[in-house]
This record gives structure tokens, C-alpha cells and sequence, in this order.
């Protein structure tokens, strides 16, 4: 029994450390910083799911099994693509050969693994209270630690990099990039403003989240509510320092999420922040406490007002609008990218409708399928629509992906609806907000691409629906 409760908390604890590793990755695709994450993700999360294999993964609920089985089914596809591929290409004359380079088939299926092992890890995972809040309190700190570094220099310089002692420019203090391993196996040098602004928002909506259940909390307490939960006595005794400190990561972090100036991460995440708000008001319009919401409101625009330049900001989000007139007119804007990438996944998703052209196969193909004599050099790269590229990659595996993604919403939205616990709403709901907002970015950024990103948006998933577990433990 001790050797058990030992081996539980090591492997929880070894899952936020992981957590925490995925941060400062800032959503690249390096591989000597992935590769590293990748295979000691899949250790943290095979350890983790026998450890706690007994506390269920596929109880009565049938929504869950469904979503497990159809995620399931992307992993099991890639992999018999890559042995059937194996040995087409070695048995087949090239001329008759209907498959792309070898390693665009043969690399992923270990990948597509580890998304689905970070699904059910975060299932299994956050089905207690105190590892649910741990999370969230992690994930705030963290999304606080990237807009600590970037604020200085986006106040001082607009850009989001600092020059190290070695001439080199970083996302991070110069400080931590003083030996070279740091670069090139733990922390990212470059950062893209949609990647950091996304994986921010991790941060942003836990520490929202722990704010508006502590302002729920204090409510209780005031009305002279029994208390018997030890978090709830906990978070009794200092609510004020509490939402005042978490409110403030949560400003910091909005901040730097606005001066990043992205127009796509501004814009999904001014959206999901109305979504998320229109769900509570549903949900609990009249119990919302009104009065700190205004308070934290004010701060916040306080705050923004003084250090953003909203000028700026509405002028790129006005330059939207730009986009979308005649070519002729404007000359090539990022808008006739998106369209041709997307044009480009659809034909290749028709020429290769069972296969696929293999994950990441979008850039060995996009060129040949240009359906315009315009240069558009991103779109020899990517799609920049995640669902689009994903249907081109992945061929018939992309069916099981989207049938999971379906599956996943009813079940979170039936949970959410259904459940009176204020804890269990607000905590999913914070884990699953900025999952909400990288999939609406993902209809026009590439940033779903990315392994940092999408091993947030895996874990985040399981973990929405874990909290929702009608065998949550509040403990």
C-alpha cells in the first residue's frame, strides 16, 4: 500500500515537471528540443496510466470509450500505413509506386502514440481535486514565467528577444542562455507571436479559472456555508491575496498576449474569452458574482490601457479587412496563402484519399498541386488550416481524428450542463478554453502543427473531460 501511494505521487509529480517542460519549447519543432519531450513524454505517460490503470479509463460512460477508441484508431492507422508503405516502396518499381518518400510514412506513427497517450494520461490524471488545481496553479505560473520574459522587451522594444553573450538573439532572459545546451535541449530561442500568444492563454484561463472559484468560495464563506473540503478552508482563510495575486499573472499574461500583435491569437482569443463568458452566464447568470467580475474587468483594462498601445493593435485587427479585397487591388496578402495552402490540402486529399501523403507530407507534395501560376512561398509549406492539412496528411486517418474531436465536444458540453459542481464547471471549463482557442486559430495558423502545442491541447483534453468524471474525487 505505501510502495502504491508512493509510486502514484512520483508519477504526478513526473507529469507536471513534464508539463512545465512543455512551456518553454514555445511551441517549435526543433528537434533537438522535441525529441528529447517525445520520448520522455511517452515514459511519464505509459508510468502513469499503470499506475493508475485500476482508477478507469473506459467506465460505463460510453461517450468516453468512443472518443478514446476513434483517437485510438489514428495511431493504429499510422502505423499500418507505415508497414504497408515499407513494403511498397521496397517491392514496388518506382514508376508504379503510389507513395512518397519512405520516412514521411515511417517517423509519425510514434508521435501520433504519444498525442494519444497524452489524451488518456490526462483523463486519468486530474480526477482529484488537489491534482486538478495543482495543474491549473502550475500552468498559470508557467504561461506568467513566458510573459515575465517578453514584457520587458516588447515595453522597451516591441520585439519579443533579447542579444545574449553570444550575439544571439533569444525569446528568453540572456541570463539562461549562458551555457549552449540550454538552446538547444531545453529552452527555444525563437518565438513565433501566434505560438506564444496560444501557449500564454494556457496560462491566462487556469489562473482565471482559480480566480473565479476562489471568488466562489469567499461567496460561501460570507453566506456562512459549511466548508468541509480542505482546499475550500484553504482558500478561505486568505480568498483576497489569493484572486489579487492570481488576478494579476492572469493581467500580465493578457497583456503580453495583446502587444505580441497577432492579429489571428487576438482575435480567437477576444473569442473564446466572449465564448467562455457566455457559457458562465448561462450556466450560472444568477450567481455570478457581478461585482468582482466588474473589479477584475476594470484592473485588467487598467492595466492594458497603460501598457498596450490599442491603437496599434485595432489597426492590425482592422487590417483584416484589407484582406479580404481584390487581389488586383492589393497585391498577394496573407489571406491568398491561407486560400491556396487550403486549395493545394484539398486537391492533394483527392489524389491521395486513403493514404494520405504521411504527417508533415503537406511540404513534400504542396508545390506540384499550385493552383495558381502566384508566388505563395507559405504554401509550399503549410495549409494554415490545421483540419485541411490534417485531411491531406492523414487520409483515412484523418476521419477517425475528426470523428475523436466531435466525440470529445458533446461530452465536454453534456458534462459541463449537466453537473452542479461549481469546482468541476470551472475547472474544465479552464482547461478546455484554451483548447477552444487553438482550434478556432487553427482554421487560419498553422500553430496545430506543432508537437509543444499539440501535446498541451491532448493533455488539456483529457483533462477537461477528468474533472468531469461523474467518480471525481473531491479530495
Amino acid at each position: 500500500m505505501i510502495f502504491k501511494k508512493a509510486a502514484q505521487t512520483i508519477s504526478s509529480v513526473m507529469l507536471l515537471v513534464f508539463i512545465a517542460l512543455l512551456f518553454p519549447l514555445l511551441g517549435t519543432d526543433n528537434p533537438t528540443l522535441v525529441e528529447p519531450r517525445l520520448w520522455l513524454g511517452l515514459f511519464v505517460f505509459f508510468f502513469f496510466i499503470v499506475i493508475h490503470c485500476k482508477e478507469g479509463l473506459l467506465e460505463d460512460n460510453i461517450t468516453v470509450r468512443v472518443a478514446a477508441y476513434t483517437f485510438l484508431a489514428v495511431p493504429i492507422f499510422a502505423g499500418i500505413r507505415a508497414l504497408w508503405a515499407y513494403f511498397v516502396v521496397h517491392q514496388t518499381p518506382v514508376s508504379n509506386n503510389p507513395f512518397l518518400p519512405l520516412h514521411l510514412y515511417i517517423q509519425w506513427p510514434t508521435h501520433w502514440l504519444f498525442y494519444f497517450t497524452a489524451f488518456v494520461t490526462g483523463y486519468l490524471a486530474f480526477r482529484t481535486k488537489l491534482r486538478a488545481w495543482s495543474a491549473l496553479n502550475l500552468m498559470g505560473w508557467m504561461g506568467f514565467f513566458l510573459a515575465v520574459n517578453a514584457l520587458p522587451a516588447l515595453l522597451l522594444t516591441g520585439k519579443t528577444s533579447y542579444i545574449d553573450i553570444h550575439d544571439k538573439r533569444g525569446f528568453f532572459f540572456p541570463v539562461f542562455y549562458t551555457w549552449d545546451w540550454v538552446s538547444e535541449h531545453a529552452m527555444n530561442r525563437f518565438a513565433h507571436p501566434n505560438y506564444v500568444g496560444d501557449i500564454m492563454a494556457f496560462g491566462f484561463f487556469a489562473a482565471l479559472g482559480l480566480v473565479l472559484y476562489c471568488v466562489h468560495v469567499l461567496r460561501l464563506r460570507k453566506k456562512g456555508a459549511d466548508l468541509n473540503d480542505r482546499l475550500e478552508q484553504k482558500l478561505s482563510s486568505v480568498p483576497i491575496p489569493f484572486i489579487l495575486l492570481r488576478g494579476t499573472l492572469a493581467v500580465a499574461m493578457a497583456t503580453a498576449i495583446f502587444m505580441l500583435m497577432s492579429r489571428g491569437t487576438i482575435v480567437s482569443f477576444i473569442l473564446t474569452v466572449l465564448i467562455i463568458g457566455l457559457i458562465l452566464c448561462v450556466k450560472f447568470f444568477e450567481r455570478l458574482p457581478w461585482a468582482a467580475a466588474l473589479l477584475a474587468v476594470s484592473l485588467a483594462v487598467g492595466v492594458l490601457g497603460w501598457a498596450v498601445n490599442f491603437e496599434k493593435v485595432f489597426s492590425e485587427i482592422q487590417s483584416l479587412s484589407t484582406e479580404m479585397q481584390s487581389q488586383e487591388d492589393r497585391g498577394t496578402k496573407s489571406i491568398d496563402t491561407n486560400i491556396e495552402g487550403q486549395k493545394r490540402a484539398w486537391v492533394i486529399h483527392q489524389a491521395y484519399p486513403v493514404w494520405g501523403v504521411g504527417t508533415k507530407g503537406y511540404e513534400a507534395l504542396a508545390r506540384y498541386f499550385a493552383q495558381t501560376k502566384d508566388p505563395f512561398s507559405f504554401a509550399d509549406v503549410r495549409a494554415m488550416n490545421h483540419y485541411l492539412q490534417t485531411l491531406a496528411e492523414e487520409g483515412v486517418g484523418a476521419y477517425f481524428y475528426f470523428a475523436f474531436l466531435i466525440v470529445y465536444l458533446l461530452e465536454l458540453f453534456k458534462g459541463l450542463f449537466l453537473t452542479r459542481s461549481r469546482f468541476k464547471f470551472v475547472v474544465s471549463l479552464s482547461f478546455f478554453a484554451p483548447v477552444l482557442m487553438v482550434f478556432i486559430h487553427a482554421f487560419f495558423n498553422h500553430l496545430m502543427e506543432g508537437f509543444g502545442m499539440r501535446a498541451m491541447v491532448y493533455l488539456n483534453m483529457g483533462a477537461s473531460l477528468s474533472v468531469l468524471r461523474t467518480d471525481f474525487k473531491h479530495r
